[in-house]
């Protein structure tokens, strides 16, 4: 299943080997997850008076089994913010698929003896 994500550049132009990153990583989030929606994906550059600290930022917007779910990261390198941010996105989705695939409750006849059958029982009468 392939998904269809909003790619937004703020303060830079769109750059297509960032892009086709950007697609390729939303392919792998795409097999983790049949119930994931990726609404959008934002790469932001610094200002020009940004001197120091992380200077691209991305965030994914998505949700899975209709929760959202909201990533950030931030590097010196657009191509490392890209990558940290979608390695990010896929341990929360397993997270929380995880969560929706682990058993709640117990079934109490699990862990009850099953219950002998008077033939089995060797009782001289």
């Amino acid at each position: 299943m392939k998904l269809a994500a909003n790619i937004v550049y703020r303060d830079l132009e769109a750059s297509p080997a960032l892009s086709a990153t950007i697609e390729k990583k939303l392919d792998k989030l795409a097999r983790l997850s049949d119930r994931l929606a990726v609404q959008r994906v934002v790469v932001t550059a610094p200002h020009q008076h940004h001197h120091k600290g992380s200077a691209f930022h991305v965030s994914l917007e998505m949700q899975l089994h209709g929760k959202p779910i909201n990533i950030s990261h931030a590097e010196d390198k657009a191509p490392i913010a890209v990558r940290e941010a979608f390695a990010a996105a896929e341990r929360a989705i397993k997270a929380e698929s995880g969560k929706q695939r682990a058993k709640r409750h117990v079934d109490k006849n699990d862990w009850l003896a099953p219950e002998a059958e008077p033939e089995d029982l060797d009782i001289a009468s």
